[in-house]
Protein backbone atom coordinates (compact mmCIF):
# COMPACT_ATOMS: atom_id res chain seq x y z
CA UNK A 1 0.00 0.00 0.00
CA UNK A 2 2.55 2.51 1.16
CA UNK A 3 4.69 1.58 -2.12
CA UNK A 4 1.99 2.12 -4.82
CA UNK A 5 1.47 5.69 -2.82
CA UNK A 6 4.48 6.25 -2.95
CA UNK A 7 4.89 5.41 -6.91
CA UNK A 8 1.47 7.28 -7.64
CA UNK A 9 3.41 10.83 -6.26
CA UNK A 10 6.33 10.55 -8.02
CA UNK A 11 3.94 10.21 -11.11
CA UNK A 12 2.39 13.39 -10.26
CA UNK A 13 5.44 15.26 -9.58
CA UNK A 14 7.24 14.73 -12.58
CA UNK A 15 4.14 15.50 -14.51
CA UNK A 16 4.33 18.91 -12.53
CA UNK A 17 7.72 19.45 -12.93
CA UNK A 18 9.13 19.70 -9.39
CA UNK A 19 11.39 17.61 -7.29
CA UNK A 20 12.51 15.25 -9.64
CA UNK A 21 14.42 14.43 -6.89
CA UNK A 22 11.99 12.34 -5.99
CA UNK A 23 11.56 10.10 -8.83
CA UNK A 24 15.38 9.45 -9.10
CA UNK A 25 14.53 7.85 -5.33
CA UNK A 26 12.10 6.42 -6.62
CA UNK A 27 14.52 4.82 -9.47
CA UNK A 28 17.29 4.50 -6.25
CA UNK A 29 14.93 2.36 -4.80
CA UNK A 30 13.65 -0.05 -7.60
CA UNK A 31 17.19 -0.64 -7.89
CA UNK A 32 17.92 -1.54 -4.64
CA UNK A 33 14.88 -3.70 -4.93
CA UNK A 34 15.83 -5.54 -7.82
CA UNK A 35 19.87 -6.23 -6.79
CA UNK A 36 18.63 -7.63 -3.93
CA UNK A 37 16.57 -10.03 -5.16
CA UNK A 38 19.01 -11.36 -7.26
CA UNK A 39 21.01 -11.64 -4.65
CA UNK A 40 19.02 -13.88 -2.66
CA UNK A 41 18.67 -16.06 -5.39
CA UNK A 42 22.17 -16.57 -6.08
CA UNK A 43 21.89 -17.40 -2.32
CA UNK A 44 18.99 -19.79 -2.32
CA UNK A 45 20.57 -21.53 -5.43
CA UNK A 46 24.27 -21.52 -3.67
CA UNK A 47 22.54 -23.41 -0.73
CA UNK A 48 20.47 -25.44 -2.82
CA UNK A 49 23.41 -27.06 -4.78
CA UNK A 50 25.43 -26.85 -1.34
CA UNK A 51 22.66 -29.59 0.17
CA UNK A 52 23.06 -31.50 -3.12
CA UNK A 53 26.51 -31.48 -2.74
CA UNK A 54 26.61 -32.54 0.94
CA UNK A 55 23.70 -35.44 0.01
CA UNK A 56 26.21 -37.18 -2.58
CA UNK A 57 28.82 -37.37 0.57
CA UNK A 58 32.16 -36.77 1.45
CA UNK A 59 35.18 -36.69 -1.85
CA UNK A 60 32.64 -36.65 -4.32
CA UNK A 61 33.90 -35.63 -7.16
CA UNK A 62 31.41 -33.28 -9.70
CA UNK A 63 31.24 -30.11 -12.23
CA UNK A 64 28.57 -28.35 -13.11
CA UNK A 65 26.91 -30.94 -15.66
CA UNK A 66 25.82 -32.56 -12.35
CA UNK A 67 23.56 -29.41 -11.93
CA UNK A 68 22.64 -28.50 -15.31
CA UNK A 69 18.82 -30.15 -15.15
CA UNK A 70 18.19 -28.19 -11.71
CA UNK A 71 19.94 -24.99 -12.33
CA UNK A 72 20.76 -21.83 -14.59
CA UNK A 73 24.67 -21.80 -15.95
CA UNK A 74 25.37 -18.81 -13.99
CA UNK A 75 23.75 -20.22 -10.77
CA UNK A 76 25.97 -23.39 -10.83
CA UNK A 77 29.45 -21.28 -11.68
CA UNK A 78 28.43 -18.53 -8.88
CA UNK A 79 27.93 -21.18 -6.95
CA UNK A 80 30.77 -22.89 -7.25
CA UNK A 81 33.06 -19.76 -6.80
CA UNK A 82 31.51 -18.84 -3.35
CA UNK A 83 31.69 -22.65 -2.01
CA UNK A 84 35.22 -22.68 -3.03
CA UNK A 85 35.91 -19.37 -1.67
CA UNK A 86 34.60 -20.19 1.35
CA UNK A 87 36.55 -23.63 1.40
CA UNK A 88 33.29 -26.03 1.34
CA UNK A 89 33.92 -27.35 -1.65
CA UNK A 90 37.85 -27.62 -2.93
CA UNK A 91 38.85 -27.38 -7.00
CA UNK A 92 40.34 -30.98 -8.41
CA UNK A 93 41.02 -29.20 -11.97
CA UNK A 94 39.73 -26.80 -14.06
CA UNK A 95 35.67 -27.14 -13.93
CA UNK A 96 36.00 -30.48 -11.34
CA UNK A 97 35.41 -29.81 -7.83
CA UNK A 98 34.93 -32.31 -4.78
CA UNK A 99 33.41 -32.09 -1.64
CA UNK A 100 36.65 -32.25 1.14
CA UNK A 101 36.92 -35.08 3.71
CA UNK A 102 38.83 -33.78 6.34
CA UNK A 103 40.69 -36.67 7.89
CA UNK A 104 41.21 -37.13 11.61
CA UNK A 105 44.18 -39.28 12.30
CA UNK A 106 45.93 -37.31 9.34
CA UNK A 107 45.07 -33.63 10.41
CA UNK A 108 43.93 -32.73 7.03
CA UNK A 109 42.04 -33.43 3.95
CA UNK A 110 42.11 -36.03 1.87
CA UNK A 111 42.13 -36.14 -1.80
CA UNK A 112 39.10 -37.91 -3.69
CA UNK A 113 39.44 -41.29 -4.92
CA UNK A 114 41.24 -41.27 -8.36
CA UNK A 115 37.98 -43.95 -9.79
CA UNK A 116 35.23 -41.11 -8.58
CA UNK A 117 37.26 -38.17 -10.11
CA UNK A 118 37.95 -40.40 -13.53
CA UNK A 119 34.23 -41.01 -13.97
CA UNK A 120 33.11 -37.68 -13.13
CA UNK A 121 35.46 -36.55 -16.06
CA UNK A 122 33.84 -38.89 -17.92
CA UNK A 123 30.85 -37.65 -17.15
CA UNK A 124 31.54 -33.69 -17.66
CA UNK A 125 32.35 -34.98 -21.16
CA UNK A 126 29.69 -37.13 -21.86
CA UNK A 127 32.56 -40.54 -22.18
CA UNK A 128 32.03 -43.46 -21.39
CA UNK A 129 35.22 -45.84 -19.43
CA UNK A 130 36.32 -48.20 -18.35
CA UNK A 131 39.27 -49.38 -16.28
CA UNK A 132 42.22 -51.48 -18.04
CA UNK A 133 44.35 -53.97 -17.11
CA UNK A 134 46.02 -53.30 -13.34
CA UNK A 135 43.83 -50.55 -12.98
CA UNK A 136 40.84 -52.76 -13.10
CA UNK A 137 42.61 -55.80 -11.37
CA UNK A 138 43.18 -53.82 -8.23
CA UNK A 139 39.35 -51.83 -8.50
CA UNK A 140 37.60 -55.57 -8.87
CA UNK A 141 39.91 -56.45 -6.30
CA UNK A 142 41.98 -59.76 -7.86
CA UNK A 143 44.88 -58.41 -6.75
CA UNK A 144 46.15 -55.77 -4.05
CA UNK A 145 48.87 -54.12 -6.08
CA UNK A 146 48.19 -50.38 -6.38
CA UNK A 147 49.07 -49.31 -10.30
CA UNK A 148 51.32 -46.41 -10.57
CA UNK A 149 48.99 -45.20 -13.38
CA UNK A 150 45.60 -45.18 -13.46
CA UNK A 151 44.72 -46.33 -17.23
CA UNK A 152 41.27 -45.69 -18.74
CA UNK A 153 40.33 -47.02 -21.70
CA UNK A 154 37.50 -44.88 -23.30
CA UNK A 155 34.75 -44.92 -26.67
CA UNK A 156 36.10 -41.51 -27.91
CA UNK A 157 32.89 -39.62 -27.64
Amino acid sequence: MEYSVFLFLSTVCCECNFNISFSLDLVEILYYISTSWIEIMKKMAQNQIYEKIKLNGKNWVFSAKDFALDFDRWEIDHSFHFLEKEGKIKRLLQGLYYYPDYSEILQEIVAPDVQKAAYALARKYNWTIFPEGNTALNFLGFSTQVPARYIFISNGR
